[in-house]
């Protein structure tokens, strides 16, 4: 009707739904304790890092960024100098999937403060899927040349923007992290 007048005869006059409950994407991070290790110059591949992501049911999950940090206590040998490359990976069902190689990425190389953060993630591979369990490892290759007697261990700080993750409808998800 294009005449303005007022419509009052409506049916039905009321429609019922089922009630609907909206559940927001989540992930619960895990650091996995790994044994400590002696490593010689040029080793490749080394798993320095290692966290379980638990994936709640609701939501693709899509993981931005990841940031990892030097533990307080052993930092020494976190330097651009004895690591040549850093890799990091998802691992989903023992099929590896990188996300993401950095050289030269280490910011405060050698000190407390020591990080690196892997952002500009692999497009596709930074994909989690809604249920399922994977783990996120950082890799090492070290320099051929190493300083004897130095350590280093790494771990997720659970601050604002270490990680970053959004669902399936752009919206960034509160994780929660268990070092």
């Amino acid at each position: 009707d294009v005449s303005d007048a007022a419509i009052t005869d409506i049916t039905p006059s009321s429609i019922a739904g089922s009630t609907l409950t909206v559940k927001d994407g989540s992930l619960v991070i895990s650091t996995v304790a790994l044994t400590s290790k002696s490593i010689v110059g040029g080793s490749a591949g080394v798993v320095v890092y290692k966290a379980g992501l638990d994936v709640g049911n609701t939501s693709n999950l899509v993981l931005n960024s990841y940031r990892v940090d030097v533990d307080d206590t052993n930092y020494t040998a976190f330097t651009d100098n004895n690591i040549a490359k850093l890799d990091l990976y998802v691992v989903e069902n023992g099929v590896s999937r990188l996300l993401k190689s950095l050289s030269n990425g280490i910011t405060g190389d050698g000190t407390t403060g020591g990080y690196v953060n892997f952002t500009s993630l692999d497009s596709t591979n930074r994909v989690l899927k809604a249920g399922v369990d994977v783990e996120i490892e950082v890799r090492a290759t070290f320099a051929s040349t190493l300083n004897d007697g130095t350590t280093f261990a790494l771990e997720a700080a659970n601050t604002a923007g270490n990680i970053v993750v959004k669902d399936s409808n752009n919206v960034e998800v509160a994780e929660s992290l268990a070092n």
